[in-house]
């Protein structure tokens, strides 16, 4: 029973999607569906890649903390330089809280996608003594086919799949008077996953589907540990791509659990601006249902710039008048 907090944590954590995100989806709130045309269409719209002109190499950080009092204290203890990678390091912060880091790594053609998605997720609550350090690696094979390649007087449309292996790990952990902690459960977990992408593309307008975990599960080793299967997510988005594509506008209504009795999922609003072919800003908002319905806004801001082959872009994301912030930096490669 030990075990059972934390892996139900680890299902929360994939449940709310906290994945690894595109920096440029991470700037435009989220809305990249229908838009989906660099290396991170790998997780957001595998269909998309049939837009990618050259190879392209992708690699992104993303950062969430939780408080803003909070993370500074975390921040503080981290710049003793500690070891961050070890659990243990975080006997010395005399506060509860929760963060989480993820990222992407990989290289895309108008065909095929390899990427590695890592998320990291720890949660410490000093009321109860314990701390939970969740991991969630996942591997994916993206393959992308457009129908005009069977045959050109075909609809502009391209259908996608993202083949994943997935590596769970969930550790508990638990706080004495002194500050110490010892490790009190720790199990891996290895699993496959199934995703799904439709883009269509008519003139300035494009329409967006993509299936998240149309069959995803996770085996967990011990003889007590019963298999995890992750419900499927639909996500549908269309786009507008203006002014000669330096202008886009993006709309997005997504993470919507296909096994719930209430299909219910975010809003998301996105665009994309072109200035003098180096600079882009973005700006997006999501708008996620609470408990009684109501939609809470998520605001995200986003710049790039682009020398030649190589583009270096950061987003910032935060919930309005509260004291937390995500980041994502990433660099991208076209040759």
């Amino acid at each position: 029973m030990k075990k059972v907090s934390g892996i139900f944590l680890l299902v929360l954590l994939i449940a709310v999607g906290v994945w690894a995100e595109g920096v440029r989806s991470f700037g435009m709130g989220g809305a990249f569906t229908a838009v989906a045309n660099d290396t991170s269409a790998i997780i957001a719209n595998p269909a998309g890649l049939t837009q990618i002109r050259n190879i392209s190499i992708l690699g992104n950080l993303q950062l969430e903390l939780a408080d803003e009092e909070k993370y500074q204290n975390i921040l503080a203890y981290f710049l003793k330089e500690n070891n961050i990678t070890d659990p243990n390091d975080l006997t010395g912060i005399k506060t509860s809280f929760n963060t989480s880091a993820s990222g992407m790594v990989g290289f895309a053609t108008n065909r095929l996608g390899l990427m590695l998605t890592p998320c990291y997720t720890v949660t410490a609550d000093r009321q109860t003594g314990k701390m939970v350090a969740n991991q969630l690696i996942s591997s994916n094979l993206a393959l992308a086919l457009p129908l005009t390649s069977i045959y050109r007087r075909l609809p502009n449309i391209s259908f996608g799949t993202n083949i994943k292996v997935n590596y769970a790990k969930n550790e508990e952990y638990l706080f004495n008077e002194t500050g110490v902690i010892s490790k009190q459960s720790s199990v891996n977990g290895q699993g496959m996953g199934l995703d799904f992408g439709i883009l269509a593309k008519f003139g300035f307008l494009s329409l967006g589907l993509n299936v998240k975990d149309i069959y995803s599960n996770i085996i967990w080793e011990g003889e007590n540990q019963a298999p995890m299967t992750l419900d499927p997510n639909l996500n549908l988005g269309l786009a507008f791509t203006l002014d000669k594509g330096n202008r886009i506008l993006a709309l997005d209504y997504g993470d919507i659990n296909l096994n719930a009795a209430k299909k219910e999922g975010k809003l998301r609003l996105g665009f994309e601006q072109t200035i003098f072919w180096l600079l882009k800003i973005r700006g997006g908002a999501m708008f996620t249902p609470d408990e009684e319905g109501l939609k809470q806004p998520e605001y995200s801001a986003g710049l790039g710039v682009k020398i030649g082959p190589l583009a270096a872009d950061l987003a910032l994301r935060s919930k309005f008048f509260q004291k937390d912030m995500a980041a994502n930096l990433g660099l991208a490669i076209q040759f």
